[in-house]
């Protein structure tokens, strides 16, 4: 029997199934399955022990590897790509190893509130990760 994946809530909100998401890529599955949390905090923790995996110029999103090999991408808000890294500080580098409940990245929850369409973050199980 393998080990199954058990992920803990990444910030407290509000709760949401991907559908009710307002982006048709994660809406649709399109990014993987998973589901959303509209956050009331702008703290994001590591849902389970992991490694963070390089992520391009985002500072509005985290990929995390498992323990067990399944990667999570806890993406903040929608369309906060185009806010180019203002509002959020990475606390975590590249190939740190984290503990569930270690911080992974801070947001400024009311700048991204009034300058991104939708504070609705998905959490999401990538389509073709590991």
């Amino acid at each position: 029997m393998s080990n199954p994946l058990v992920l803990h809530a990444p910030f407290p909100g509000w709760c949401l199934p991907l559908a009710q998401v307002p982006d048709e890529v994660f809406a649709q599955g399109l990014a993987g399955d998973g589901l959303a949390i509209d956050p009331t905090d702008g703290r994001l923790v590591a849902p389970c022990d992991g490694e963070i995996l390089p992520m391009r110029d985002a500072r509005h999103a985290v990929t995390l590897r498992t323990t067990i090999g399944v990667d999570v991408l806890i993406h903040v808000g929608i369309d906060t790509v185009a806010l180019a890294g203002e509002g959020f500080e990475l606390r975590v580098a590249p190939g740190a190893r984290v503990r569930a409940g270690e911080e992974l990245l801070r947001f400024d929850l009311d700048l991204v509130a009034r300058r991104a369409p939708s504070l609705v973050s998905p959490i999401v199980l990538p389509a073709g990760g590991a």
